[in-house]
């Protein structure tokens, strides 16, 4: 184990090793707990339901971006510079803003309630409970992102692992007693998440980052920030529900509750490429914010580093899951293995894009971040319906792993023009 630590000292700079490992603890003892409950899932909640349960999931990741705008991330960039600024100010305006966002969607929502109910698999009595899970999604994203840039990924990790706990807790005592009919799973994300955001809004006034003070400013900076991220934010999103909004109509609920087990499965690599790139992001801004060429010869070498242990860590993931998932799913999920292969290089792609955007979110160049998914997302529907007509459950999976491809490839030819980094690893 020596040994190996100093290895990686060699390899990679000491704070990343030490955040990423910490982060990688984090995640992985938050993901335990879905993993434990797959063989639970996959014998006792019935496809139909856990499907609906996926849908209503995938809804909150696509009306996110409309009632967040991005504010965890542009709120992440303040962070550097919170000596300068009214930070706590600046975050009271992004929760005001959000409020306003999500009742004005809702209010949109049942005014178009009529046309919605022709093309959502869930009832306009379920609107309320999808915009306030998606609201609580955005506070607890500011509480993650301020431990996040404040190199605090233990606090994080309490965040992270609280939730899970709860949630997952809870889903384990649904399927105990027998009740994990879709409309009791739905309850029991929107109180969790409600329970979370609660918590999380009395932790940031604790902690005096909220000054209940306005910013015109502030709020000029989230929106010039933000605004051009959404169409990012809705494509990310659209490449996430595509695939089961596809299965769903090409196939049926029961295809979306089975290719769900084999997509979340495949998060692992998702969750090990997030937490490098948590403990990434901040050193890498700091880097930057250094502006010299040793400095940013270092951040590239490392950037290429973290590429290839995304890479070889992706395979590993594939063989350990061709050795263990047949026993895992049972016969009913048993398709779901292919699925998972590849996800998991999907999630290696999408990590590898994410290592590449970092720039451009440090320079507020995010058009380029929203075109690059926007590009990805149109291709992706018409490539998903092919494959998934073709090949069922796998091609869809097949075609997130095609977005996510194109999405890495639009933004590295943007990145490599636009920064004037060593790319080639000469000063």
């Amino acid at each position: 184990m020596i040994k190996l630590n100093k290895t990686l000292d060699k390899i990679f700079p000491n704070v990343i090793i030490k955040e990423a490992g910490t982060y990688t603890f984090i995640n992985g003892i938050s993901s335990l707990f879905p993993l434990l409950l797959i063989p639970l899932i996959t014998r006792y909640v019935d496809p139909f339901d856990y499907g609906v349960y996926a849908v209503f999931l995938v809804g909150i990741n696509l009306i996110m971006p409309l009632v967040g705008i991005g504010i965890e991330t542009s709120s992440g960039r303040k962070y550097i510079d919170k000596t300068t600024i009214d930070f706590p100010s600046y975050i009271f305006t992004a929760i005001c803003i959000t409020t306003i966002l999500s009742l004005s969607l809702l209010l949109l929502m049942h005014l178009m309630s009529n046309l919605l109910d022709n093309y959502l698999p869930i009832s306009r009595e379920w609107y309320p409970q999808w915009i306030i899970a998606s609201w609580s999604q955005i506070i607890f994203g500011l509480v993650l992102v301020i431990n996040q840039m404040n190199h605090k990924p233990f606090n994080f990790g309490l965040w992270r692992i609280g939730r899970n706990t709860l949630i997952y807790f809870s889903f384990f005592i649904l399927i105990i007693i027998d009740s994990s009919k879709w409309d009791n799973l739905l309850n029991l994300v929107f109180s969790s998440y409600t329970l979370i955001a609660a918590i999380g809004l009395v932790w940031l006034y604790n902690k005096k980052l909220i000054n209940l003070s306005l910013s015109k400013i502030s709020a000029t900076h989230i929106f010039k920030y933000g605004l051009p991220l959404i169409p990012h934010m809705l494509a990310a999103a659209v490449i996430t529900a595509s695939d089961r909004i596809i299965i769903s109509n090409i196939l049926d609920e029961k295809a979306v509750g089975i290719y769900t087990i084999g997509y979340q499965s495949g998060l692992v690599m998702f969750i090990f490429s997030q937490s490098i790139n948590r403990a990434w992001t901040p050193w890498f801004y700091e880097r930057l914010k250094k502006n010299n060429n040793d400095e940013n010869l270092k951040s590239i070498l490392t950037l290429y580093k973290i590429s290839l242990l995304f890479i070889f860590t992706g395979i590993f993931l594939c063989l350990l899951g061709w050795m263990l998932l047949p026993y895992l799913f049972g016969k009913i999920y048993l398709e779901s293995t292919h699925v998972f292969y590849w996800i998991i290089f999907a999630f290696v792609t999408q990590g590898l894009w994410s290592l590449v955007s970092a720039y451009l979110y440090y320079t507020g160049e995010t058009i380029w971040i929203s075109l690059s998914s926007m590009f990805a997302a149109t291709l992706n529907i018409g490539i998903s319906i092919v494959l998934v007509k073709n090949y069922g459950l796998i091609g869809a999976a097949q075609g997130t792993f095609c977005a996510y491809l194109i999405a890495l490839v639009f933004l590295m030819l943007i990145t490599l023009k636009k920064a004037p980094l060593p790319w080639l690893l000469i000063k």
